[in-house]
This record gives C-alpha cells, sequence and structure tokens, in this order.
C-alpha cells in the first residue's frame, strides 16, 4: 500500500512560492489523505469515521483542514482508517482507528487526535496497511504492530494482535519497508526482497500461495532497488530501471497485458528507466526518469487519471507532462506531487478524499490548492429544550456562495442523520442568525452539528452540540462539546460537587469545587493544548466521566 525508503534528504530553498506550490509529502489511505507542506505543517480530508483525519473530531472534510499547529512534521502514511507520521525530531505519532492495535499506543481505543507512541526519536519510516503498521529505525531494525490475522506483522503468531511496536528478527540491515492491506514487504541493504503476511493472490512472490508468519526471502536476486506493497499485489523496480509485478491481476494491475494472477516476480513490459511506484487497490502508478507519469490497472472511477473509466493491463502514460514527482495510489484514487510543489488528485472522491472541494468522481488529475477559504465564519451554534422538542440557533458572521445548511442528529455521536434543511443567504459580510426546530429528540442525550454546503458543492461542519433532556439520569450537559474556548457544565443535581479535569494520560489540569446553589459552571479551557480530556464529577450519589474534545 505505501511505498517507504531511509534516503538521504536533499535540501532546497524556495524563493517563491504561490498559493498552489506548497505541498512536500502526500499520502492515499482507503478514503481520506494527508499531506505536508513544504513548511513542514500537517493537513488531512476525505473520511474521518475513526478519526483518522486526526483533527478531533470525526466529521469528514473535502477541502485540506489543517491539523494542529505544529511545523516539524516530517513522514506521514494513511492506512484504511489509521494514520501514522514521524516528525523531524524521530518521534513516531499516531490516530485514527484502533480496533486491531494498529496505532501501537497499547490500547484499542481510537484517538481523533494524533498522539507519541513510546519516547524513542530514532524512526525514520513508517508504513500502514489495513490493520498493521510497520515502522523502520534507523539503527536498520524493522518494528511492527496492529492486526495479524495472516502473519503480517512479521513477528508473532497469527492471529494475535500485537498491541505496541514489536521487533521482527535481529537484523539490522533492512533499508526500506512497505504494508500492503494484510502483507508485508521489506528490502535489505544487500539487495535482497523479503515478504511475510496474507499470501491468497500470490502476493508475497515467493512461487506458493501460502501465507507466512515471518520473513521469507522471495527471488535470489540481489538488485532490488525498491518495493511498493498494493491492497493485493506487489511492485518493485531492480537497479537497472525494470519494473517487476505479482499478486492479484483481475484488473490488469500487474501490467503484464494480462488479466492472470502471478506469485512469482514478473517483468512488465522491456523499459529499463522506471524511477518510482505505487500501488492501490486494483491499479498501479508509476513515474519514469524522464518525469513522464504512467498508470494501468482497474479505471471504473478515474483511478488511472487518462480522461477514461476503462481498465488497462498495460502501462499509459497519463498526459504529456514531463515533470511529475511523488505518486502515491489509495484504494481508488490517486496523488500525485509535480517538481513544482503543485498536488494533483483523480479517482474516486465520494467521501472528499481528492480535496478539491467536492464529492464528485474526477478522470483527470485535478489541482488542490493551497490556500483553502472556507465559505463560512461560524459564530456559535446552539440548542435549548422547548417542551418535548429542541430548538438548535446558529449565526455566521460572513458566508461566501452559501447554498444550504443541512441540519445533521446523531443518539450516539458516532451515526449522523440528515433531519433537514435551512436555506443559506448566498453571500454576506454581516451576522445572519438561523434556526431549526427538531420536533422528536431522544430523551436521552442527542448530538447534533450542521453541514454548510454552498453553490459547487465545498462544504464545512459546525461544531457538535450535544442537549440532553431534564429528565435524564445524567447528571451534566457539557456544551459545547467539541470546545474552542470555553465550556459550559449544566448541571441535573443540585448539591456540592466537585468537577476534575484530566488528560487521557492521567494528568491533572483544573479541578474546581461547585456550590450546590449553582446549576451551571464555565471551564477556560483556551489555553490547553488541542486534545481529548476527561472530566470527572463528583457528588454525593457517586461519580461519573465525560469526554472533552479541544480543538
Amino acid at each position: 500500500m505505501k511505498k517507504i525508503f531511509y534516503l538521504t534528504l536533499i535540501l532546497f530553498t524556495i524563493i517563491i512560492q504561490s498559493n498552489a506550490q506548497c505541498w512536500q509529502k502526500i499520502t492515499a489511505g482507503f478514503a481520506h489523505t494527508l499531506a505536508i507542506r513544504t513548511d513542514g505543517t500537517l493537513w488531512a480530508w476525505g473520511l474521518n469515521n475513526s478519526g483518522q483525519l486526526g483533527n478531533g473530531t470525526t466529521n469528514p472534510g473535502n477541502v485540506p483542514i489543517q491539523i494542529g499547529t505544529a511545523s516539524n512534521w516530517q513522514t506521514i502514511s494513511a492506512g484504511a482508517e489509521h494514520s501514522m507520521a514521524i516528525k523531524t525530531n524521530g518521534t513516531l505519532w499516531a490516530w485514527g482507528r484502533n480496533s486491531e492495535a494498529q496505532l501501537g499506543d497499547g490500547t484499542n481505543n481510537n484517538s481523533n487526535i494524533p498522539i507519541q507512541i513510546g519516547t524513542d526519536n530514532n524512526w525514520v519510516a513508517v508504513s500502514t496497511g489495513s490493520e498493521h503498521t510497520l515502522a523502520l529505525k534507523s539503527n536498520g531494525t524493522i518494528w511492527s504492530w496492529g492486526g495479524n490475522t495472516y502473519g503480517q506483522c512479521g513477528n508473532a503468531p497469527p492471529p494475535n494482535s500485537v498491541a505496541t511496536p514489536l521487533q521482527i528478527g535481529n537484523a539490522t540491515d533492512w533499508q526500506s519497508i512497505t504494508a500492503g492491506s494484510y502483507h508485508s514487504m521489506a528490502i535489505k541493504t544487500d539487495g535482497t526482497i523479503w515478504a511475510w503476511g496474507l499470501n491468497i493472490s500470490g502476493q508475497l512472490g515467493d512461487g506458493t500461495n501460502t501465507d507466512r508468519i515471518t520473513p521469507t526471502q522471495i527471488d535470489l536476486s540481489t538488485d532490488w532497488n525498491q518495493v511498493t506493497a498494493g491492497w493485493n499485489h506487489t511492485l518493485a523496480i531492480k537497479n537497472n530501471g525494470t519494473l517487476w509485478a505479482w499478486g492479484a491481476n483481475n484488473a490488469g494491475q500487474l501490467g503484464d497485458g494480462s488479466n492472470i494472477n502471478k506469485n512469482t516476480p514478473t517483468q512488465a513490459g522491456t523499459a529499463t528507466n522506471w524511477l518510482s511506484i505505487s500501488g492501490g487497490e486494483g491499479h498501479s502508478i508509476a513515474t519514469k526518469t524522464d518525469g513522464t507519469l504512467w498508470a494501468w490497472g482497474r479505471n471504473d472511477l478515474g483511478q488511472l487519471g487518462d480522461g477514461t473509466n476503462t481498465d488497462n493491463n498495460l502501462p499509459t502514460q497519463i498526459g504529456t507532462a514531463n515533470n511529475w514527482n511523488q505518486i502515491d495510489g489509495g484504494y481508488n484514487y490517486t496523488l500525485s506531487i509535480k517538481n513544482d510543489n503543485t498536488l494533483w488528485a483523480w479517482g474516486e472522491n465520494n467521501d472528499g478524499q481528492l480535496g478539491d472541494g467536492t464529492n464528485t468522481n474526477q478522470n483527470i488529475p485535478v489541482q488542490i490548492n493551497c490556500n483553502v477559504v472556507l465559505p463560512v465564519t461560524w459564530l456559535y451554534i446552539n440548542g435549548l429544550w422547548l417542551n418535548n422538542a429542541v430548538l438548535l440557533k446558529w449565526a455566521t458572521a460572513y458566508e461566501s456562495n452559501t447554498n444550504r445548511f443541512e441540519i445533521e442528529y446523531s443518539s450516539n455521536g458516532i451515526s449522523y442523520t440528515k433531519i433537514g434543511t435551512v436555506a443559506a443567504a448566498g453571500n454576506s459580510s454581516s451576522t445572519i442568525r438561523y434556526e431549526f426546530l427538531h420536533t422528536s429528540p431522544a430523551v436521552d442525550k442527542n448530538y447534533y452539528r450542521i453541514k454548510q454546503v454552498d453553490m459547487d458543492s465545498r462544504f464545512t461542519y459546525s461544531s457538535i452540540i450535544v442537549l440532553q433532556h431534564k429528565d435524564s439520569k445524567t447528571n451534566i450537559i457539557i456544551s459545547p462539546n467539541p470546545v474552542q474556548n470555553n465550556a459550559t457544565i449544566f448541571f441535573n443535581e443540585t448539591g456540592n460537587k466537585t468537577l476534575q479535569l484530566f488528560t487521557t494520560v492521567g494528568h491533572l489540569v483544573y479541578t474546581e469545587k461547585i456550590n450546590g446553589t449553582n446549576n451551571s459552571h464555565t471551564i477556560n479551557m483556551s489555553k490547553l493544548a488541542n486534545g481529548v480530556y476527561l472530566l470527572r464529577l463528583q457528588t454525593t450519589n457517586g461519580i461519573e466521566i465525560h469526554k472533552i474534545i479541544k480543538q
């Protein structure tokens, strides 16, 4: 899925940079994208159901969203629903889905913000699969963690998952790593190539279809230069510039002119000037030393970028440009950066993973801008009980090209459904106020968010608010949540109380005793770092723990 190399960095200075020439690194996952700008900041967009964007919410986005304020991000990798990154100081960070311990923090808890994994500062490369992660240290050792059903971690008997980074063997001469959906590949400094994990389609390339639970050398050649694992196939380049492929080939993703699976390395064509490669779910992309871009395989959603939706089992040049640099294949979409630091995307876009402000598929490369001007400046969103209904109120300070507001509702804070639409102002530079009445809220907690959609299908979300019926047994309501500055705690129970706010690792950052006559209390969180906090309420009747997200 991801092609990662430990290379010497060539530093250069960009003298003049337009608002579209800002992209440095990209990585494509199942339906979410991560990118690093030339200033070292981290950005994300697309599907966010497990917090894989890392912006403190589970709201999707179809334009680049900055993640935190750090400007020292160096390496990124997007998996199916989790994300990994390394900073310039060598520390390792993770966020998103963690059902199989793929984040490596020792838990199975999802995280919607980047969390540091361990304290080591010698990580140099990381690569994500569907449910597992590989990483390389500067001392040449490989480490892995996460789901291990097929042995894809390479360091523990399946089906046990690996909760924290665990070294694979004792070798210290590993050079590059790449994680497919459920298989793993690596190259050593001596030019040998190794594989482990799922092998149902021959994606390991060892001449069998037998899974391997530890690294197994394939092909006795010692001239392998680079390798990339697609979701169920593998691509590699030798030192002589020839291209080789093996594994699933149902859509022609091996590029050998057939649609037959191969379980040993098979040369694709006769060209000797291949430079870089990347594999998606059923498609492959590559660049040549002359800077041209090539693609082949599945194309029903435009993931090849050739202007059609027709599959192709031979490498085909995409356009005529000769300044393509980085490439990465997502599940059904593709990303690439040119030498001028412009970013281009094409293929499936149902979840906004292309980042062009729409949810429309594209079958030709579309440029993704750097400076995204959001169509709405939100002032507030709040709600109140009105008899047995909920009245939502929100306001905007600025609107540009806005079309409508879609009110989304959830009873669990996870799955949202549209329950209504309110027409927007269109264009305005003054305060505009809106209302919507929800006539059938739940007796327990009710979660609301507002999706603003503009004329060309770009959208943004408001913060989420939670309203609890006065007859509910829970003793507090937190609003807003997520919070940017002040969070107000409303009490449904009289009597003296103690409020305490902790980080997720147990550090106390706030404490206050509340007089029994007070029915609310406001906590100023403006100076706290973005992330997840735990609010502890102690009363004479017991203790409650609630989560607060600081954005």
